[in-house]
């Protein structure tokens, strides 16, 4: 498991690469990414679940896939 936080500055946006199967291993204060306020999932790709943060701090935790 991968558990980390990341912090967006203020009227930036940043794609995360996070090491998952799919958007249901991947949380954001518990909740699954696609819920999250100021996340927007993107994609599954090789293995990353790929996301866009706007401007915020955010807490995740992403089941590593194998």
């Amino acid at each position: 498991m991968l558990v980390g936080d990341l912090v967006i500055p203020p009227n930036a946006t940043a794609a995360v690469h996070l090491p998952a199967a799919d958007a249901v291993t991947v949380t954001d204060g518990g909740h699954p990414i696609g819920e999250a306020t100021g996340v927007k999932f993107v994609k599954v790709d090789k293995g990353a679940s790929i996301c866009e943060f706007g401007s915020g701090t955010f807490g995740f935790t992403s089941e590593i896939a194998h």
